[in-house]
């Protein structure tokens, strides 16, 4: 018990009931299908930290393209060639599910922490549901 103690989360450390007594041997059993699980939610355990962490990975990756692109889309609608006048707008709503979105999924993701801190600076926030 003691070396499973010190590395709960090694599968290798779980004992092998070997006990001839019959009280002994059930004992280990009992024991064995306690580790057994305990290193099975240890795993789990684990696996749902690197989960966590490459969504934030992933969440912070998106959060910059899309602060880059508002920043293209607010630079290219003040352009006073007409066509690209023309064309802004459709590549601004673009943005705006996108947007919506990321709010929706990191509200989730951070619901055991403070606020998301994503801000939509959109000149049509009523209409992305950014605000």
């Amino acid at each position: 018990m003691q070396r499973y103690a010190a590395a709960p989360e090694d599968a290798r450390r779980i004992i092998t009931p070997a006990a001839g007594v019959t009280e002994l041997r059930e004992a280990e059993e009992a024991l064995k299908s306690m580790q057994t699980e305990l290193t099975s939610a240890l795993r789990q355990k684990e696996r749902l930290a690197q989960l966590g962490s490459a969504v934030s990975k992933i969440s912070h990756d998106l959060r910059n393209i899309l602060t880059s692109a508002q920043l293209f889309t607010d630079r290219i609608e003040m352009s006073e060639d007409p066509l690209v006048a023309r064309l802004a707008p459709k590549l601004g709503e673009l943005h705006f599910p996108c947007c919506a979105s990321m709010r929706k999924h990191a509200g989730f993701w951070q619901s055991r922490r403070a606020k998301p801190d994503i801000v939509c600076r959109c000149a049509r926030a009523n209409r992305c549901g950014c605000d």
